[in-house]
């Protein structure tokens, strides 16, 4: 009798500690994978040829239909400009950035601006934006990168002021605008602007922003600012390894009680018998 009750202590032992072993590896892992995702490994942007975001765009709603006319070659313009605002809640990236460059090739430009492109009185076309996540398994959910691409069809030179922010689908700001200076557009030139903001966090569903602040007028003609938006979906990988992490520590636990009572039930049976 006394050999049987060790032989069960032992078991119940043993059982405890294999659950303790399986949930240890799996949240190890877990944290292995969370400190990765810290670490700022270079990011695996998606295709930016992806066509299925849906888009909302604003549009001056004064502004001509008119197909902009073919690019010309600029001299060559800054190579970008970092945005000074930030962004919400701790990021395993660096900080917002925005790089600008001039597009020099006529076909090239085309294809950039696009077929849904606005303009402002027939004198700045104004791309949709295109917008791509990162992978990340950090909780801000990675990096969002967002291209917008400007025209200036004018006879003058023009500066303005683009901004690049992101909402949620339903309006909550998660990434504050960031602001960079569009200087020196000169007539004829295509520039194109790409913003890398920090992750939005774990709620899936998103829209990405950029506004162009053209000057007061140009060739006299007054302009107001214009509004670009696209519907984004980005991935939550932290909360899907952490819904399985929990999954699994779940699975164990519950196949390891299965056991403990089975071999407890078998224990039962045979001091019932010996009795």
């Amino acid at each position: 009798m006394i050999l049987r009750r060790s032989t069960r202590t032992k078991r119940f032992a043993a059982g405890i500690l294999s659950a303790a072993l399986l949930g240890s590896a799996v949240l190890a892992a877990t944290a292995l994978g969370l400190l990765a995702g810290g670490a700022g490994a270079t990011p695996a942007w998606a295709d930016d040829s992806d066509d299925s975001n849906m888009t909302v765009e604003v549009i001056d709603p004064n502004a001509p239909p008119t197909t902009p006319p073919p690019t010309t070659t600029p001299p060559p313009a800054s190579g970008g400009n970092q945005g000074p605002g930030a962004a919400s809640g701790p990021s395993p990236t660096a900080p917002p950035t925005v790089t600008q460059a001039p597009i020099t090739d006529p076909d090239n430009a085309d294809g950039a601006l696009g077929e849904e492109s606005a303009t402002l009185a027939g004198l700045i076309y104004v791309s949709n934006v295109r917008s791509t996540g990162s992978w990340s398994l950090h909780p801000d959910g990675g990096e969002v990168r967002i291209v917008l691409v400007i025209r200036n069809v004018s006879g003058e030179t023009v500066d303005g002021v683009a901004r690049f922010w992101i909402t949620t689908a339903w309006g909550w700001m998660m990434v504050e605008p960031v602001e960079t200076e569009v200087n020196e557009l000169v007539p004829g030139e295509t520039r194109e602007l790409t913003a890398t903001l920090p992750g939005p966090g774990q709620w899936i569903f998103y829209q990405t922003h950029a506004e162009f602040i053209p000057p007061e007028s140009v060739d006299g003609v007054e302009l107001n600012p214009i509004t670009r938006a696209e519907n984004i979906i980005v991935v939550p990988w932290f909360s899907i390894a952490v819904a399985s992490a929990v999954l699994l520590l779940g699975i164990g636990t519950y196949v390891w009680w299965r056991r403990a009572s089975a071999r407890q039930a078998m224990d039962v049976d045979e001091e019932t018998v010996a009795a």
